[in-house]
């Protein structure tokens, strides 16, 4: 009796393990945004981390929003390539690293976001600038891979990237949009 049930136990795991690596690990999603200012009053607010952290979004809320006791620091330049933001909270809003590794005034800029709780993962991100009709054109892509547990979890959890990640880039861009527009770039710390 108890072989019967280890041989079912062991097709059952084969076949879970499988399907996990069967999953696709890298993903990468992008939006866009027409902002009505010019490229360098973009460039002013995702040049520093201090000030672009305030337009993250995750899981749907801005980052201040997840935990009110967040704490952050910053270290490094004042703003440009090698700038770092360390921000530590509460489960949402785990642990994670920004570093500005790209910096090209009027162009754009690149962010490594490596978050160490409450999951282990490493994303890039890019914030390209370009002309467009009355100002700037805004494209936001993060691109990673999934760990094991991460492509485990997909098994049972929707995790359509272009669509849970897609909505939060969506509400950042959002949120840069009206800190450019309407708030003039003004810093909207933690």
């Amino acid at each position: 009796m108890l072989i019967p049930v280890l041989g079912v136990l062991v097709v059952l795991l084969a076949g879970f393990a499988l399907a996990v690596s069967r999953r696709p690990a890298a993903y990468r999603v992008e939006r866009a945004v027409d902002i009505t200012a010019p490229a360098g009053s973009v460039f002013a607010e995702l040049n520093d981390l201090d000030r672009f952290s305030g337009c993250l979004v995750l899981f749907g809320q801005p980052l201040h929003e997840l935990d009110p006791q967040l704490q952050k620091s910053l270290s490094g330049p004042p703003s440009g390539q090698g700038q770092t933001l360390r921000w530590s909270g509460n489960f949402s809003a785990g642990r994670c690293t920004l570093t500005l590794v790209e910096s090209t005034p009027d162009r754009g800029v690149g962010i490594t976001m490596a978050f160490e709780k409450p999951m282990v993962s490493k994303v890039a991100c890019t914030l390209a600038l370009a002309e467009a009709p009355g100002g700037t054109r805004v494209a936001w892509s993060m691109a990673g891979r999934h760990n094991i547990l991460g492509k485990a979890m997909g098994l049972f959890m929707d995790m359509d990237m272009d669509k849970s990640l897609g909505a939060d880039i969506e509400a950042g861009l959002g949120r840069l949009k009206r800190a450019v527009e309407e708030d003039g770039g003004a810093a909207r710390p933690l």
